[in-house]
Order: structure tokens, then C-alpha cells, then sequence
């Protein structure tokens, strides 16, 4: 899946759930997702958009898994996989709190494991 692609490659993933008919999705597209400063950081993520336009029996399985109520629905995961659950997105945002999340997920990713014993 892309999701082990992801951790293969010791990269975080946005995945983001969205569709034709989805209007907050469109704004987002045009105002966030082509914006050259997302683009630019999103090279740093696995990116894997997911179209609900036209349900598929295939994808009930990954919404019940990320626990997707509708769309928009961005989630950040870090390089193993796991969702950073403070960052989710489940309504329109702009540019700058975008890149904000984009940020802390990519600062988690970078920060390495804390010490057990706590040197």
C-alpha cells in the first residue's frame, strides 16, 4: 500500500479525502493545494488523495480505518504510519494553518525518540 511506501521511505503522508461535489474541497484546491509554497513543502510528504466522488466498495475499509465521517478529511501521518491525531483536518482551512500542520508534522517527524531514561 502507500501507506508502507511511506515507511519504507521514512516519509510522513498527507492523505486526503475528497470529492467533485465536495465544495470546501475545491476552495482548498485552488487557494491551499496549488499554492507554491504547499507544493514546495509537500514534496517532503508521501501526498495520496483519495476521490469520494464515486464510492467503491474497495474504499469502506480505509474510511472505517481512518474513521473518515466525510470530506474534507486530511490526515498526517509520521514516517511509521501512525496518524497524528491533533493535526487531522476536517474542515475548510486556509493556506496558513495548512502550512502549519504541514510544519508540526514534518518538526515531529524530524525530532528524534525522546531517551527512555531521560538523558
Amino acid at each position: 500500500s502507500l501507506v508502507s511506501k511511506a515507511a519504507q521511505e521514512k516519509r510522513p503522508v498527507i492523505l486526503d479525502f475528497s470529492a467533485e461535489w465536495c465544495q470546501p474541497c475545491q476552495i482548498m484546491e485552488r487557494e491551499v493545494f496549488q499554492d507554491p509554497e504547499v507544493v514546495e513543502l509537500s514534496r517532503k510528504f508521501v501526498n495520496v488523495r483519495l476521490d469520494l466522488t464515486h464510492r467503491h466498495p474497495d474504499q469502506e475499509e480505509i474510511l472505517g480505518r481512518y474513521q473518515v465521517q466525510g470530506v474534507p478529511t486530511i490526515v498526517f501521518m509520521n514516517k511509521d504510519g501512525q496518524e497524528e491525531r491533533r493535526l487531522r483536518i476536517e474542515e475548510i482551512v486556509d493556506k496558513a494553518q495548512f502550512l502549519e500542520r504541514m510544519k508540526a508534522s514534518l518538526d515531529a517527524a524530524s525530532s528524534p525518540p525522546k531517551d527512555r531514561n531521560g538523558s
